[in-house]
C-alpha cells in the first residue's frame, strides 16, 4: 500500500542565480521534496499551497490542492548564491494561505507523513491547530521552519527574525529540521527546542547535527564537495530533508536517516536542474 506524504506550506517561482547556474523555474521545499519523492513509487505526494495561473506550468504530475489556481499570482524568490552565501527576495508574499476546506482536511486526515515546510510566517499557531487536528495519532509530523525566521520588507529583501510562535507550534513535531543559517542564534534555538522534539540542525559543508535533550552528535560528511566543485546549492536543504524523512519513517533511526540526508545534499550539490 502506498503510504501518504502530505506536505502545508508555499510553492514558488524561483529565480536563481547559483554557483555554475541561472535559471527560472519552479522552487520552494514543498516542490523540491515532492520531487525527490516521486522517485519512489511506494509513496504519494501531495502538496497544499496557495498558487496561481502562473504555475501551471509546473503542475504536471503533481497531486496539488487546491485543484484550481486560487491567487492571482504565485509568490516568487530570487535566490542568489555566491561562495556558499545567499541573498533572497520575495515577492507577492502577501498571498493568502489555502483554504482548510473538506478536500484539504480529508487530504490531512489520510496523511502517514506530515510536512510543514512554509516560505513565510503566514501559518499561525490557529491556523495549524486546525490542520494538525485532523492528522492519525500516528502520522509522523516533520517541521522545516525556514519561513517562520523570515521578515519580508516592502522592497521584497528577506532579513532575518524571531519566531513568533515558536513553541506553540513546535512542540506539535516530531522532527524538526532547519540550517544553521536560518537563524543568528540557531544552536541556543536548536538547544531549547531540543527538550520537546528531536532537533536536526544543518551545517553545510560540515554535515548535520542532532540535538535532544540538550545532547548534540554531530553526523558527518563523509565526502564534502569541494566548493569549485557545488554545480547549484539552491534546494540541498530540502533535498537532504526529504532524503530523511524517508529513511527515517521505514528505519526509525535518526543517525542514519541523517546520513541519508547528508549524502542525498551531496549528490544535488553536484547535480544540474534540468
Amino acid at each position: 500500500m502506498d503510504k501518504k506524504i502530505t506536505i502545508l506550506g508555499h510553492v514558488c517561482i524561483d529565480r536563481n542565480v547559483s554557483e555554475s547556474s541561472r535559471y527560472e523555474s519552479w522552487g520552494s521545499a514543498a516542490m523540491y521534496m515532492a520531487r525527490y519523492f516521486s522517485s519512489d513509487d511506494s509513496l504519494q505526494t501531495n502538496i497544499i499551497a496557495s498558487w496561481g495561473d502562473d504555475f501551471t506550468q509546473y503542475t504536471d504530475g503533481l497531486d496539488l490542492y487546491p485543484l484550481l489556481s486560487n491567487v492571482s499570482k504565485t509568490m516568487v524568490y530570487e535566490n542568489t548564491s555566491v561562495g556558499g552565501k545567499r541573498t533572497q527576495k520575495c515577492y507577492n508574499a502577501d498571498i493568502p494561505n489555502p483554504e482548510l476546506d473538506d478536500d484539504a482536511l480529508t487530504v490531512l486526515g489520510s496523511s502517514d507523513i506530515f510536512i510543514l515546510a512554509p516560505l513565510t510566517p503566514s501559518f499561525d499557531s490557529a491556523y495549524m491547530n486546525r490542520a494538525m487536528g485532523s492528522l492519525d495519532q500516528d502520522c509522523l509530523k516533520v517541521l522545516l521552519p525556514q519561513g517562520y525566521f523570515r521578515a519580508i520588507r516592502s522592497d521584497g529583501t528577506v532579513t532575518p527574525q524571531e519566531f513568533a510562535d515558536g513553541r506553540a507550534i513546535v512542540e506539535q513535531f516530531d522532527i524538526v529540521i532547519f540550517s544553521e543559517d536560518d537563524y543568528p542564534h540557531a544552536m541556543d534555538l536548536a538547544e531549547e527546542w531540543s527538550y520537546y522534539t528531536t532537533v536536526v540542525m544543518t551545517l553545510g559543508p560540515e554535515g548535520a547535527m542532532i540535538v535532544q535533550a540538550g545532547e548534540r552528535e554531530v553526523v558527518a560528511v563523509e565526502e564534502p564537495v569541494p566548493p569549485d566543485k557545488i554545480v547549484d546549492s539552491v534546494g540541498c536543504g530540502d533535498t537532504f530533508s526529504a532524503a530523511l524523512i524517508r529513511s527515517y519513517y521505514t528505519e526509525r533511526d535518526i543517525h542514519y536517516a541523517v546520513m541519508m540526508g547528508n549524502e542525498a545534499a551531496r549528490r544535488k550539490l553536484l547535480t544540474t536542474r534540468e
